[in-house]
């Protein structure tokens, strides 16, 4: 089932004619899937068809560069067939590569798809296949190293989440855009600058050119003069023609005397045409009056229509109501004997069980309720019995309680005299201050403010732990580095933080700090009966004693739990046994601590003297310690003897308790009889009331008149409006002769006014044939009226021209217009005009483009100096911008590395090395990067991670522990790693991978892919991991029994080491 898989997680992978696989199915685990075979079986194969299958590039695999090289050798087309986990449904990709075409064919969900599409649906799930930080193929490990902080920060910033690297790429596209803005700026000074300096230059021919301009000013008065006079000339011609026609309009008055009574003839038949058509008109608006008149009445017959239907439909209503009404009175009545047939039936049942009399009464009094309450008193009085039996038992176990519980601190008074007796806290103290100051100022400090932690925090190991026995301190010390003595220990995370505040940031002091639960120790202890054999007495672990949490802590940075010692001297065959078969990378024998280093095949062990002890150190008063020690047996005694009485009472409550329970079930069940004889009683009385209610119901029902008394109003109601319908029928026919009889009327009143129309026309026929007089007066006076109309456009004209003139003209051009007058005539002002213009022409010799550039130049200068100024704000803008995003950006990214940091730092904190994770700052946005700084070895120091500084095994392991550090904050859904130990030694490689599995098989994290070739005897698993075991190859077998290989395997190791 996948339903618990993370989004986006592989649920499965098939392959075919892919590299070395022709058919391959695999369905990996939620949590972490180890990925094991020999060299060359196809477990990078299974990370390059992750890497393709998700549309990734082939060069994100450091391998072949061309798609084809993936197929496998005499095959012509490999498929790659992806699920992830989705919902509601999963997600499967299928891609064809193909080896003729070089290019691969999609399909997503069934459908056929494009390779867009396929990185699209892939990024929503935030795979980025891309990214070394979440994808880190084999042949791209060492590349991680080769990473320069600004790329490393990028991949971190992509793998934490889109935000951050969205953000990034904003702050360096603004600054460069600022850049851009500012080098912009600094061009338009220097522009703005040339163009002052070009147009200076040319202050001398822009004054001559000044010149010409004032004497084109005088040609433009001059040219205003002549307009104003041509102007006053056209209106007095104007004024001359006007008259002129006034009189030959006077004469021909005078002539059109002798027609006056034709004029009347034809003004009077004009008076009858007129009237005419007002008698027209009027027949016109009565015949449409009567028409509107008409239609009204056919509105009403239409709502008497609607309303005798609406009448219908309400009487057919009705009949429907009357159904329903005695169709429901049946029902009820049918319902109504139902109930009456099951209420006899409960009426049965009450007497047969005494609760009910003759009558049909319930009797008050029921001799079975009253036995059953009177048991129930019985009952009642027993359990308080019972109950005050246990109270009193209680109360002894009280009193025991008291004494153990003065006894125990007897106990723990004379345990921690003995304790202080071992404590050799004051002279170690001493030690402590003499090796690390530092660490001795936190001890002092510490334990002034234990009140300022929610838990246990303890002081370093040397100062806790004690020997189980002096003779084995100076092997502890030589095996144990004094550095992890002075490491102080933590219970609670909350309390880790607090401390490092304190100390580490505000102190100034540089000391150790982890850690560690007391539960964690359960985990480390294991069976040394096997070592035994070989000549151990034991581990460093069972010769220590001290607080859990140290010796967790000790088994889980140094191993103590696994390194076994011995003082016997054993010759050199014999520590050749032990190496060979023992599977032990660190013991001590006699005067030596012994290391076994193996890699490739080959081992090596390195042999060191033990130094004399410093730490472990003690001296105790024997004589002393054991009075104490009899003391504490005879308390010991005391609270045995008290846990044995106490055992004894606890039988006793035992037994009352389920005494106690017996009584309380036969209560139970007479209560659960009394209530069914109850239950029976109210059901009864429950369905008389439903019973009577319903019979109500019905008389209601019954009672109730019928509708059909409401339709004969109705029916009046139709009967009258059918006679207000033959009413209007009668009133239409006659509004309908009285529209025809308007009609004729309008009819006729139109034929008179064509009589008296040609009447009139006949009579103005006869007035225009009058006397040739009259008509030669009329032309003249016409030919006067066209010359009036002429000189008034041509006045209109020079007035339009002097009104243009006059708008157009500037401050002392428009001053001649206020002047009364022009003594100049047209000519004269011609004449000056023209000399003006000789004058101006002597001043061509100018280049006119001189005052273009002048003018163009000073408005570029304009231009130049308000583009300064809007993009000086706009640099002003993107600076607040920028500001603004830089701050947020800036504290998330300090969270987000400070926990990459603090977690890199205490996993090489447990391989015994130091490294840290620091974020560099720089005024370029682009040069921002992280940078892993790592120390391997104590002389050494912190040095920059490189692709060439470190060994190959030291760049691996720093890649690695980076990319857990990494793991808690990436928002990707499956993270993949291929062969990352290559070139670690055993004990790197046993840390890293106890790290991988720990932060890859925690709660809430994303799914891993771990590809190995080797792996180490006896590693850590996890019961959430998944390991993915290679069997591929030329030779296979047909058919094979998983079960029994396992088996037989296990068979021959048991034989080997026999």
């Amino acid at each position: 089932m996948d339903s618990d898989y993370p989004i986006g997680s592989i649920v499965r992978i098939k392959l075919k004619n892919f590299l070395t696989y022709s058919l391959m199915e695999t369905f990996p685990g939620k949590h972490m899937n180890m990925v094991i075979g020999p060299n060359g079986t196809g477990k990078s194969t299974l990370v390059c068809a992750i890497a393709l299958g998700l549309a990734g590039k082939p060069e994100v695999l450091g391998r072949a560069k061309d798609l084809h090289d993936f197929i496998k050798h005499g095959e012509h087309q490999a498929i790659i067939e992806l699920e992830l986990k989705s919902s509601p449904e999963n997600t499967k990709i299928r891609r064809y590569i193909n080896r003729s075409s070089n290019v691969s064919k999609w399909k997503l969900n069934g459908e056929n798809s494009t390779e867009n599409e396929i990185k699209k649906k892939v990024q929503t799930f935030n795979i980025q296949v891309d990214n070394l930080c979440q994808f880190l193929p084999q042949d791209r490990v060492a590349s991680f190293a080769k990473m320069s902080p600004e790329v490393l920060l990028k991949e971190t910033e992509r793998a934490a989440g889109s935000e951050l690297f969205e953000t990034h790429d904003l702050l360096i596209s603004k600054q460069d855009k600022l850049q851009n803005m500012k080098t912009k700026l600094t061009q338009l000074q220097n522009d703005l600058k040339i163009l002052q300096d070009k147009n200076s230059l040319l202050d001398r021919d822009v004054q001559r050119l000044n010149e010409r301009e004032a004497i084109e000013k005088q040609i433009k008065i001059l040219e205003t003069k002549i307009i104003i006079v041509k102007y006053n000339s056209d209106s007095a011609a104007f004024l001359e023609a006007k008259e002129l026609s006034r009189e030959k309009k006077r004469l021909l008055d005078e002539v059109a005397s002798y027609l006056t009574p034709l004029k009347e003839k034809l003004k009077e038949c004009e008076e009858y045409v007129e009237r005419s058509k007002q008698t027209e008109r009027k027949a016109k608006e009565d015949y449409q009056r009567q028409t509107n008149i008409l239609k009204e009445n056919n509105a009403i017959m239409k709502e008497q229509d609607d309303n005798h239907q609406s009448l219908l439909q309400d009487i057919k209503r009705l009949r429907s109501q009357e159904k329903d009404r005695k169709n429901k009175l049946m029902s009820l009545e049918k319902d109504l004997e139902s109930l009456q047939s099951r209420l006899e039936v409960q009426k049965t049942g009450l007497k047969s069980k005494g609760l009910m009399l003759d009558d049909g009464t319930i009797s008050s009094e029921n001799q079975q309720i009253e036995t059953i309450n009177d048991s129930l008193k019985e009952f009642n009085l027993k359990l308080r019995e019972i109950n005050n039996r246990i109270n009193s038992l209680d109360e002894k176990s009280q009193r025991i309680e008291i004494e153990s519980t003065k006894s125990n601190s007897m106990k723990h008074r004379l345990v921690a005299e003995i304790r202080a007796l071992d404590d050799k806290k004051a002279t170690k103290l001493k030690i402590l201050r003499e090796m690390n100051e530092a660490t001795y100022e936190a001890v002092i400090w510490l334990r002034q403010n234990q009140g300022l932690f929610k838990g246990k925090v303890y002081e370093p190991a040397m100062l806790e732990i004690g020997l189980k026995d002096q003779r084995y301190a100076d092997a502890i010390e030589t095996s144990v580095p004094r550095g992890v003595f002075m490491t102080f220990i933590c219970e609670e995370n909350e309390d880790y933080f607090t401390f490092k505040r304190k100390v580490i940031e505000e102190k100034r002091l540089r000391v150790a700090i982890a850690v560690s639960k007391p539960s964690d120790l359960d985990k480390y202890r294991i069976d040394s009966t096997k070592y035994a054999a070989l000549g151990f007495e034991g581990s460093i672990l069972s010769f220590l004693e001290g607080p859990p949490a140290i010796l967790a802590n000790l088994c889980a940075k140094q191993g103590i739990q696994a390194h076994q010692l011995t003082l016997k001297e054993l010759d050199d065959s014999m520590v050749s046994e032990i190496e060979k078969r023992s599977g032990l990378m660190k013991f001590s024998i006699g005067k030596n601590f012994y290391t076994v280093r193996k890699a490739y095949g080959a081992s090596s062990t390195r042999i060191i003297p033990n130094r004399p002890a410093r730490i472990l150190t003690t001296s105790v008063d024997e004589e002393y310690k054991a009075k104490l020690e009899l003391d504490v047996k005879g308390v010991v005694d005391t609270l045995n003897g008290l846990e044995e009485e106490e055992k004894q009472l606890s039988i006793a409550k035992r037994k009352l308790k389920e005494e106690y329970e017996d009584v309380k079930n036969d209560k139970s069940a007479l209560e659960i009889e009394k209530r069914s004889l109850l239950n029976l009683i109210n059901d009864y009385h429950k369905q008389k009331t439903i019973y009577e209610a319903r019979e109500r119901e019905v008389i209601r029902a019954r009672a109730s008149p019928s509708v059909l008394t409401q339709i004969e109003p109705i029916q009046r109601s139709v009967l009258n409006l059918n006679r207000e319908r033959a009413k209007n029928t009668t009133k239409m026919k006659e509004l309908f002769e009285v529209t025809t009889d308007l009609f004729s009327k309008r009819t006729k009143a139109i034929l008179m006014g064509l009589k008296f129309e040609a009447a009139a026309q006949e009579t103005r026929e006869n007035l225009n044939n009058s006397s040739d007089g009259a008509r030669r007066l009329q032309h003249e006076f016409e030919d006067a009226q066209r010359r009036v109309q002429e000189r008034k456009m041509q006045a209109k004209k020079s007035h339009e021209a002097f009104k243009i003139a006059r708008d157009s003209a500037d401050d002392t051009v428009r001053e001649i217009f206020d002047i009364q007058g022009h003594s100049e005539s047209i000519p004269e002002l011609q004449d000056m005009l023209a000399e003006l213009e000789a004058q101006s022409a002597l001043i061509n010799e100018v280049d006119p483009e001189v005052l273009i550039q002048y003018n163009r130049r000073k408005q570029q200068i304009q231009t130049v100096e308000e583009d300064f100024q809007a993009r000086s704000e706009q640099v002003e803008a993107i600076n607040a911008q920028i500001q603004t995003l830089h701050a947020d950006w800036r504290s998330k990214l300090l969270k987000i590395v400070e926990t990459i940091g603090k977690a890199f730092s205490e996993s090489f904190e447990r391989i015994e090395c130091v490294g840290e994770v620091g974020l560099r700052e720089h005024e370029s946005y682009r040069k921002w990067g992280i940078e892993i700084k790592v120390k391997f070895r104590n002389d050494g120091e912190m040095q920059l991670l490189t692709g060439s500084r470190q060994s190959g095994g030291e760049r691996s392991v720093s890649t690695m522990l980076y990319l857990i550090a990494l793991q808690s904050l990436s928002q990707s859904p499956f993270r993949v790693v291929d062969e990352i130990n290559q070139g670690m030694d055993p004990r790197n490689e046993r840390l890293v991978h106890q790290l991988i599995v720990r932060a890859a098989c925690g709660s809430s994290t994303s799914q891993y892919f771990l590809i190995t070739p080797k792996l180490l005897s006896n590693l850590e698993y996890h019961e959430k991991m998944k390991v993915l075991c290679i069997f591929n190859g030329v030779y296979q077998p047909v058919s094979w029994d998983l079960k029994s290989v396992l088996e037989d395997c296990q068979h021959r190791e048991k034989r080997v080491k026999i």
